[in-house]
C-alpha cells in the first residue's frame, strides 16, 4: 500500500511533544511492509530543524520532504508544501492528515476530493473539550466549523487515540460516526542500550514527571499534592523548564518549602528509560491530554503510574490496573502518592500489570497493523 502522510511536523521536531514522535513511530512501522512518504515542515517550535528543506531525504529509511516555512508559521503553510501535496496525492492509495489546525490539511482534503482519493484525519488531541474551551476558543470553533468542514465531511475515517478525543468531536458536532480508536504504542530500546543509558541522579528515591513545562500539564497541582502527601521520596521533574511557566513552578517549589526535595533535571532523551525504571511511580496531572505517551513508556519499564482522569491513557491504566486514576484535586493526587509509597508490594503488582499489557497490546508493530486494518475497512466503506 502506498501511504501519503501530511503533517505539520516530523522528527526530530520534538518541541511539539509526543505527537511528533508518535507520527514518526507509526510511519516507521508502516514502512516495513508499505511505501510511506511524509510531507511536513521544517518547523520545531520557534526554531527550525537542521535539514535541507524542499528536497526528498530519508529519516531512518522513511522518505520525507521538509518544507521551509517563512511567512505562515502558525498555519504551517508554504506554496511548495501545497504544490507537493497536489502532485503526490495521485501517486498514493491513501492519504493520512495528521492535524486539523493547519492550512495544508484543508488543502489536502479539497485536493483529495477533486482527485477522488480517500483520506483520513488524525485529530491528535486538538478537539478535546478542555483544549477547545481554553485559549482562543472562539477562533478554534470558527476554524473547525467554517474553514475545516471538508476535513470532517469528506473523510473516510477519523483516527482518535482515546475516547477523550471522540467525546470532544461529539461535543463539537463533528462526530460523523466514522471514528477509529487506535492508541499510541511504545518502542523500548534493546537491553544493551538501556544499560548504557543510565541517568545520573543525586537521589535514588523519587517519584517522576516527564514532559513539557506548560500550564495544561498542571504542575502547580502536582507540587501542591506532593507537598500535601508529606512523603520522604523526592520529586524529579524532567523537561525544559526555561519557559515562564517553568520559572513559575520553580518559584512555587520555594514558596511551598519543598525546593530541597524537588529536582529539575532538564530535557531527557534515551536516558528517560533509566529514569522510568528507577522511579517509585510516574505521575501526570494534566488538565487534558489526548493520550500521554510517557504513561505507556513508564508502564513498559514496570513502573506504576498515577494519572488524572482527563488523560487519554487513563483508560489503559484503569483497565490494566497498572496504577491509580484520580480526579484533578490536590487531595486525590496526594492520596495516590501516599498509596504508592506506603504499599510497595501493591505498587510492584501494579507495575508488573503495566509491563505485561504494554508487551501484549502496545508494540508499534501491532499498532501499525491496526492502522492498515483501518485503511482497508474504511476504503471498503468508502
Amino acid at each position: 500500500m502506498n501511504i501519503l502522510v501530511v503533517s505539520p511536523s516530523f522528527m526530530p521536531a520534538l518541541n511539539y511533544g509526543g505527537t511528533t514522535r508518535s507520527i514518526y513511530e507509526v510511519c516507521l512501522s508502516l514502512s516495513v511492509n508499505n511505501t510511506v512518504l511524509v510531507l511536513a515542515t521544517n518547523l520545531n517550535g520557534h526554531k527550525k530543524l537542521d535539514v535541507t528543506p524542499d528536497t526528498l531525504q530519508e529519516i531512518n529509511e522513511i522518505p520525507v520532504i521538509y518544507h521551509d516555512i517563512k511567512f505562515f508559521k502558525k498555519m504551517f503553510c508554504s506554496i511548495k508544501f501545497l504544490k507537493n501535496i497536489f502532485l503526490e496525492i495521485p501517486k498514493h492509495d491513501v492519504i493520512h492528515i495528521q492535524s486539523v489546525f493547519f492550512i495544508p490539511a484543508i488543502f489536502t482534503a479539497l485536493a483529495c476530493r477533486l482527485l477522488k482519493k480517500p483520506f483520513y484525519v488524525s485529530t491528535r488531541g486538538a478537539v478535546g473539550q478542555v483544549v477547545i474551551a481554553g485559549k482562543n476558543s472562539l477562533a478554534k470553533r470558527l476554524w473547525l466549523k467554517v474553514l475545516a468542514w471538508p476535513l470532517f465531511r469528506w473523510n473516510i475515517g477519523v483516527h482518535v487515540t482515546s475516547s477523550w478525543e471522540s467525546d470532544g468531536l461529539g461535543a463539537l458536532g463533528l462526530d460523523c460516526g466514522k471514528n477509529y480508536l487506535i492508541a499510541n504504542g511504545v518502542r523500548v530500546p534493546p537491553k544493551h542500550l538501556l544499560d548504557n543509558a543510565a541517568q545520573e541522579l543525586l537521589v535514588d528515591d523519587y517519584i517522576l514527571y516527564v514532559g513539557r513545562f506548560s500550564p495544561e500539564k498542571g504542575l502547580d497541582l502536582l507540587l501542591r499534592a506532593y507537598k500535601k502527601s508529606n512523603v520522604e521520596s523526592n520529586l524529579v521533574l524532567a523537561g525544559d523548564a526555561s519557559s515562564p511557566y517553568g520559572a513559575k513552578i520553580k518559584e512555587l517549589a520555594k514558596e511551598l518549602v519543598i525546593d530541597t526535595k524537588v529536582f529539575f533535571i532538564g530535557q531527557v532523551r534515551e536516558t528517560k528509560w533509566s529514569l522510568f525504571k528507577g522511579a517509585r511511580c510516574l505521575i501526570l496531572t494534566s488538565h487534558s491530554e489526548n493520550f500521554g505517551n510517557v504513561v505507556l513508556e513508564a508502564m513498559a519499564m514496570g513502573t506504576p503510574v498515577v494519572v488524572t482522569s482527563g488523560i487519554g491513557a487513563s483508560e489503559v491504566v484503569a483497565q490494566s490496573q497498572s496504577g491509580y486514576v484520580v480526579i484533578r484535586s490536590i487531595s486525590a493526587v496526594a492520596e495516590a502518592i501516599v498509596k504508592i509509597i506506603d504499599y510497595p508490594a501493591e505498587s510492584l503488582r501494579l507495575g508488573e500489570n503495566g509491563k505485561i499489557v504494554v508487551q501484549n497490546e502496545f508494540s508499534w508493530e501491532k499498532i501499525a497493523a491496526e492502522y492498515i486494518n483501518m485503511y482497508e475497512k474504511a476504503r471498503q466503506i468508502g
